[in-house]
């Protein structure tokens, strides 16, 4: 049987998930693309991937390879695994491979550059995920342009980058994409993030670039073992994924080599991944404090939320963005596409910021209330709907609190029940497997009375300043 078949005759793009995913989280993933195949490794670290995935759906161990029949999820019928061993109901990844690499041609025959490359999922309002999807046209050239203004005046040619991000991340599948343009190595130092396998190959392959989170660089600039490395061939530290404050960008500067520029972007999914970035030219008080200037081809103005109107320079507003590199939108929400999508293809980033006059753009804060966390997408609803299912809790709301390590940090504000009783560690376990585990709290706070308007709305602005205040952050 040709396993590949289904997906010679029909266009099939990936979806990558964070393999930190609770079995609910899967789900909402998988048949939100209405996933046909699931590629998967037989584990990685403690994750039993394969064992797992038996549990959830039990057909997999009874059906033939590339036949899988699940009631609950009738789209899929393949399971692809990387397994040193043959494993019920799985189809081996070297056979899929085999017969791609037979049949490239047919496929590269049908494909345009507005098809879909990738979907990429972005936190949701309502407790699952949305997938934003990126074509062909938008991610290649972004990847280019971005290559483009990070070596902008600079003549080295042995550069060498070194990418220790997850390729679920659209940063992370930016730098995997980058040696395909730029013909230039990129290492990547293990499988996971690994602070001490980052800062080996810095040393040992000499690395000139590094793109990472603010966290990672935080990460190796205190590592106890960092004396024992040499990372001064590190010329570009490239930074994005979350706030990054003009202090964290001079220490790096200070810390690697010689020569060593802090090089900032600012985007996300919905942008193919950067929208502004900072040029090795641009001169080091810019370079420091701001996210750069739009890239090319890309237009960005500062807007008045309510009404999308351009402000003028200096004021503070909603940064739009329009360009090539807009997403497609979010599979099957055409509610959710339309509130970030004008009718005009403007992106409303719900980022607020300002403009100077010669087109850097600062970010200063955001209208929405996600919660980036060492470059991880939180929402605080997703948490909120599994804390108020606790049979102890009344309410709870969560916001971000600032950490000088992740860029943010999560506090969930937790109103119980009278007569009822719960500790922080026992919510925590309760949390445990109901959502991914980069979104349980750091902080709980008990609160009987949560701040509330006129209407009975939670002012969470009102308690972010509570919770800096009663934690000395």
């Amino acid at each position: 049987m040709d396993y590949n078949r289904g997906s010679i005759d029909s266009y099939v793009y990936c979806a990558s998930v964070h393999p930190g995913y609770s079995k609910q989280e899967f789900f909402n993933a998988m048949d939100k693309v209405k996933a046909k195949a699931i590629f998967i490794p037989e584990k990685f670290k403690t994750l039993h991937f394969y064992q797992n995935l038996c549990k959830w759906i039990p057909e997999i161990t009874t059906s033939a390879p590339g036949q899988v029949c699940s009631k609950q999820h009738p789209n899929l019928t393949m399971v692809i695994c990387d397994a040193n061993r043959p494993l019920p109901g799985t189809v081996h990844v070297s056979e899929v491979f085999a017969g791609g690499n037979a049949n490239l041609q047919a496929v590269e025959a049908e494909m345009c550059c507005d098809d879909p490359l990738t979907v990429i999922f972005t936190s949701g309002t309502t407790g699952a995920a949305k997938a934003a999807c990126l074509t062909h046209h938008s991610f290649i050239n972004n990847v280019r342009i971005a290559h483009r203004n990070l070596t902008a005046g600079d003549t080295e040619a042995s550069t060498k980058l070194l990418c220790p991000l997850p390729f679920f991340h659209v940063f992370g599948l930016l730098n995997m994409f980058h040696p395909l343009i730029s013909h230039t190595p990129t290492i990547v130092p293990a499988v996971g993030y690994d602070q001490l396998q980052t800062m080996k190959a810095i040393h040992e392959y000499r690395c000139t670039q590094m793109s990472g989170s603010p966290t990672m660089y935080i990460d190796l600039l205190n590592h106890p073992e960092r004396s024992k490395y040499d990372l001064s061939s590190m010329k570009r530290c490239i930074m994005g994924g979350a706030i990054c404050t003009p202090e964290i960008r001079q220490q790096v500067e200070e810390n690697f080599g010689n020569e060593t520029m802090a090089l900032i972007g600012y985007g996300s999914t919905e942008t193919s991944t950067v929208a502004t970035s900072i040029k090795p030219t641009d001169p080091p008080k810019k370079r420091l404090q701001t996210v750069g200037k739009p890239i090319a081809h890309t237009e960005i103005k500062i807007a008045n939320p309510e009404t999308g109107v351009e402000l003028p320079c200096g004021e503070t507003g909603e940064i739009w963005i329009r360009g090539f590199n807009i997403f497609s939108g979010y599979i099957d929400e055409e509610a959710k596409t339309k509130e970030v999508l004008t009718s005009t293809r403007w992106y409303r980033s719900g980022d607020i910021g300002t403009m100077d006059s010669e087109g850097f753009i600062y970010v200063v804060g955001r209208l929405k209330d996600l919660i980036i966390r060492g470059g991880e997408n939180v929402h605080p609803i997703d948490i909120e709907i599994e804390l108020d299912a606790h049979p102890a809790v009344e309410q709870s709301q969560v916001v971000g609190v600032p950490d000088k390590r992740m860029g943010e940090e999560i506090c969930a504000f937790v109103s119980l029940k009278e007569n009822k009783n719960a500790t922080a560690e026992e919510l925590r376990d309760f949390l445990k497997g109901k959502i991914a585990y980069f979104k349980i709290p750091k902080y709980f706070l008990f609160e009987h009375d949560l701040p509330k308007t006129a209407i009975g709305k939670v002012q969470k602005h009102k308690l972010r300043e509570k919770a800096i205040e009663e934690l000395g952050l």
